[in-house]
């Protein structure tokens, strides 16, 4: 009688698990609404301003983080198969530190790239990012097409994003 009540609770356990994974992926299947501080330090960019008819990449990252250092060095080297892509740098770092990164890697010469700081965590409220580089890709009609935890080879992040 034990084993059957631990077999149901478990299984209670492990489809409410499975239920909230739903939940959120649903959450963010559209491209969900959040704000950016940009490097000026007043212009609020709204994710609903991300025009139609790119893809894009949104990537959370720390600029103390060697993986998304690594990774920022990849979209860079590979910015020509992503010209067509619109690519969002999103930090909770301190804007300081932001600026830093920003500067160190002349993101300001990329017309795809935009930086910005999640100066209300309505980034990281929305999307709960489990680890930093944190990815995730949309279409070209904002819907969710894949989500990368960690650093993604330059490779398969390009086919991802072509698909």
């Amino acid at each position: 009688m034990k084993s059957i009540f631990c077999v149901l609770s478990l299984s209670c356990l492990f489809s409410c698990h499975l239920d909230q994974g739903k939940e959120y992926l649903a959450s963010i299947s559209s491209l969900p609404a959040f704000d950016m501080l940009l490097m000026d330090s007043s212009t609020v960019f709204h994710a609903k301003q991300i025009p139609d008819g790119k893809s894009i990449v949104v990537l959370y990252f720390r600029p103390d983080c060697i993986h998304c250092q690594k990774e920022t060095n990849m979209l860079l080297s590979h910015i020509e198969a992503l010209r067509n892509v619109q690519i969002y740098l999103l930090t909770g770092a301190s804007f300081e530190d932001v600026k830093k990164y920003y500067k160190s890697y002349h993101l300001d010469k990329y017309q795809n790239i935009t930086v910005g700081k999640d100066y209300e965590h309505s980034f990281t409220r929305i999307f709960k990012p489990t680890s930093i580089p944190y990815m995730a890709i949309y279409d070209t009609d904002k819907k969710l097409k894949r989500i990368y935890y960690g650093e993604v080879d330059i490779d398969i992040l390009i086919s991802s994003v072509h698909a």
